[in-house]
């Protein structure tokens, strides 16, 4: 299939919508942790900004930050990160770990699949089989002491693993929305449709363009409550309360500083969350419950069931 949901990602939707529908906040906040340019551990609340191109099934999650904070510039350098979710009225909370990637006006993601397409359209109902049979072995192991190692691994990231550039290509299974939409479009099955494209993989291999990316971007912008575009007009985050910086900053809280609703923009980044691990805790009820999520090399989702 071209894209579909990650085994973690109904349970996280479900949690999610329901604390929206019965909790008192109109956003979905949760803690983001990276590691600062001095390594210390660094968190901040943040505010969930939905899924990559408001698509659930790139599985990718995304927030906003300023190109003048701290936080972008710790994540230009290392963009490894954990971000933990607590659904308060379900008592479910999700950890995820990953690499981000960042759109702002200098600086898009570059992905590399390298997964033949293709093959994805002509093995449609293989792939399917094989997911559903990697849930069932899943749900039905035991993971004895000595796999414990194996399960630390899937919690953690290797040491033995690089610090990825985030300029450096990253090998995730994400579509061009276009792309995607000329298959939704089509009227032929997609098997069909991938077995008429197979001689030139160019043409199908359609990960997003820088085009799509900077639309993004302008989307979530978009989508930003009015005082929450003033912050990125305001003076330099962290910067000395100075007298005239006092001054901006009534002036732009009264709307008085003549600038129109684009200004800041420039300063405007997307954070995108690749996830490849996730730890999801169900508490209470028939008793608590712990599931494990890994990323498979080939875009799978392995499940394994744990001691909470």
């Amino acid at each position: 299939m071209l894209q579909s949901l990650a085994l973690w990602n109904p349970s996280f939707t479900s949690a999610m919508q329901t604390e929206l529908e019965t909790g008192n906040s109109p956003f979905t906040t949760f803690n983001f942790a990276n590691v600062d340019s001095n390594n210390y551990p660094s968190t901040r609340t943040v505010i969930l900004r939905g899924f990559l191109f408001d698509q659930e099934k790139t599985n990718i999650l995304v927030f906003t930050t300023d190109k003048r904070s701290s936080k972008y510039k710790d994540l230009l350098l290392n963009p490894k990160f954990d971000a933990c979710f607590y659904f308060h009225k379900l008592r479910k909370q999700f950890r995820f770990k990953g690499t981000v990637r960042m759109i702002s006006d200098d600086l898009v993601p570059i992905i590399s699949y390298n997964h033949l397409i293709t093959d994805d359209l002509n093995n449609n109902d293989n792939k399917e089989s094989d997911l559903n049979n990697d849930r069932s072995d899943s749900d039905n192991s035991i993971i004895d002491d000595e796999e414990q190692s194996l399960i630390n691994q899937y919690l953690s990231l290797s040491n033995n693993e690089k610090i990825s550039n985030i300029k450096e290509p990253l090998n995730y299974k994400l579509l061009s929305p276009k792309f995607i939409k000329s298959f939704e479009d089509s009227s032929i099955s997609l098997s069909e449709l991938g077995n008429r494209l197979n001689y030139n993989q160019e043409e199908i291999s359609k990960t997003p363009t820088n085009e799509e990316w900077e639309l993004e971007r302008l989307r979530v912008w978009n989508s930003l409550s009015r005082n929450m575009k003033k912050s990125f007009k305001k003076p330099l985050p962290g910067s000395p309360l100075t007298e005239e910086n006092r001054k901006l900053l009534d002036a732009i809280n009264r709307g008085v500083d003549g600038s129109n609703s684009s200004t800041g923009y420039e300063n405007f980044v997307v954070v995108c969350m690749f996830v490849d691990l996730v730890d999801e805790v169900v508490l209470g009820g028939s008793g608590d419950r712990r599931y494990l999520y890994r990323r498979t090399h080939n875009d799978l989702w392995k499940e394994h069931e744990v001691c909470p």
